[in-house]
Parts: C-alpha cells; sequence; structure tokens
C-alpha cells in the first residue's frame, strides 16, 4: 500500500490548516500470497482498494503552551472488486463491493472540548446485504467530559466482547461513559502540579439489551441481560527531585460487571463483579 498527499499549515500565518491525501492498498502481495508465502484458499485475495482523506482545520498555541484548535475531516475508501463478503446464498451481499465514508469534526477551544464523528458504508460483516453506520459525540469542558456512541447492526462491534455465538447480535446498540478527571499538565484542569485524579464509567449495550428481552419473552430471567458496567478510579503524584529526576507514587483501582459468560445457576448477571487494582512507585533519577 502507499498513501500520496499534500499538506499546508500555518497558511499566511492565520493558523489554518489543509492536508488532502490518496491512498492505494492491497490486502496480499502482487502474487496473492499471504506473509507466509500461502496463497489464500477462495477468491479472497488479490484485493485491491483506493481511498482519500482531506482535513481543514485551524490551530494555535496559547501563551501557557496550550493547544487549541478546531478541525473538520473527510475520508472514503472502497475496494476495487467484489468478493469479500461470504454470506450463505443469496445473499446480496456476496458480491457487493466494500466501501465507507466517513467524517469527523473536532475542536478544543477556552477549555471546552467536543468530537463528532460518523462512518457509513457497507461492511465485510455487513453480510446480511445491509448498509452499516455508527456514530460518536463526546463532549467536555475542563474536568468533565461525556460520551454516547451507536452504531446499527451491520456495523456492531460488541457482539463478540459482550455476547456469545448463541447471542447473535439483533439491533443497534450503543455504549455511553462520564467522566471526571485533572491532570497535572493541563492548565484547564489542574488543581495542583504533578497530581493527576480521576474517574471514568462506561456502559454498554443498552438498546440491544432492550431488544434482547422482548425478544425473548418466555426466557428465563438470566437471559435478558443487565447492563454491562465498567469503571476506573485513579491517580499519581509526581515530584521532581533536583534538575533532572523525579518520583512518581500511583494508584488505580478498576471495576466491571455483566461480561459474555454465563452466570451461575439461579443468579442474574448483574450479580457479577470483577476487579483489580495496581500501585507502585516510579522513580527517574536523571532524565534528560
Amino acid at each position: 500500500g502507499g498513501k500520496l498527499g499534500y499538506k499546508q499549515t500555518d497558511i499566511v500565518g492565520t493558523g489554518l490548516t489543509f492536508d488532502i491525501a490518496f491512498k492505494f492498498a492491497s490486502n496480499t502481495d502482487w502474487e496473492g500470497k499471504d506473509s507466509q508465502g500461502k496463497a489464500p484458499a477462495g477468491a479472497n485475495h488479490s484485493k485491491y482498494g483506493l481511498g482519500g482523506d482531506i482535513l481543514f482545520g485551524w490551530e494555535r498555541t496559547r501563551e501557557d503552551g496550550m493547544q487549541e484548535y478546531i478541525k473538520a475531516e473527510l475520508t472514503g475508501n472502497s475496494t476495487l472488486s467484489s468478493g469479500y463478503a461470504t454470506a450463505r446464498p443469496p445473499a446480496p451481499a456476496n458480491n457487493a463491493i466494500l466501501w465507507d465514508v466517513g467524517a469527523k469534526v473536532s475542536m478544543k477551544l477556552w477549555g471546552l472540548c467536543a468530537l463528532a464523528a460518523t462512518d457509513v458504508g457497507r461492511k465485510k460483516d455487513g453480510a446480511q446485504g445491509t448498509v452499516g453506520a455508527d456514530a460518536l459525540l463526546t463532549l467536555g469542558y475542563r474536568w468533565f467530559s461525556a460520551g454516547g456512541y451507536f452504531a446499527s447492526q451491520a456495523s456492531n462491534v460488541f457482539q463478540g466482547v459482550f455476547l456469545t455465538n448463541a447471542m447473535d447480535m439483533l439491533q443497534h446498540d450503543c455504549a455511553a461513559y462520564i467522566k471526571l478527571e485533572t491532570k497535572g499538565s493541563d492548565p484547564d484542569t489542574s488543581f495542583l502540579e504533578g497530581l493527576d485524579l480521576g474517574v471514568d464509567v462506561r456502559t454498554y449495550m443498552p438498546v440491544h439489551w432492550k431488544a434482547l428481552a422482548r425478544a425473548r419473552p418466555q426466557a428465563p430471567a438470566a437471559a435478558n441481560i443487565h447492563f454491562p458496567v465498567y469503571g476506573k478510579v485513579w491517580g499519581s503524584y509526581r515530584h521532581d527531585m533536583g534538575e533532572y529526576g523525579w518520583v512518581k507514587v500511583y494508584a488505580n483501582l478498576y471495576g466491571g460487571t455483566n461480561k459474555k459468560n454465563d452466570a451461575a445457576p439461579a443468579t442474574k448477571w448483574k450479580a457479577e463483579y470483577c476487579g483489580y487494582y495496581e500501585c507502585g512507585v516510579v522513580v527517574s533519577p536523571l532524565e534528560k
């Protein structure tokens, strides 16, 4: 594969940036062999694709050294031949060319951070012949941030993480998170130089949880899973020792519930919990 592009930064001193590129890639070498020198079985070899990216942006460096920016990006990719999707005949995706188009807008300005991204296309995992789509939105101001993610059935990535093979993805899904964080190196969030503290809570599959419950009205209670919830609490403090050395103490605590493994008899998945912690001291006597 390869990529050829043109980029111009700080156009005539305005801070504006323009970046455009074109891409070409293959999934094997020119003889259709994989990294071990073997030709893959079937027709899924010697496949090639094209793509392109374009970015418009503005950025500046504040007096305190922090970067601020606003960026808009667009990308597109497509295979040059069909045959990737291998659904059972006569699924329309069997001979479809794969493609996707994505867009992203991001900003960090005056302590406010925001990101919105979306992707639409006919993907390999959309073996039903449907077009998949997903979207991400995050918002944050200084210490606080939150976000949500949505994926249609053809774009869904949660099945292999949270579900067994017998629980195929039935509907669209989503995820969400909320976070509070202070960084000692970030002037917008710092309470004390060298001190990092934070808490992060995430949940996955709330849409699919309801779809599964409706699809199996006669199923045992254990089949209707509760929201998988994960969390992290962390803290660290770094103290400089002279001009070239430093010492840092840290502690992290992780927790979660409701993974894809079956629950114990006569229990719901909400009764399953896991967690671990780590703590330590890092010393760097000399760094330059």
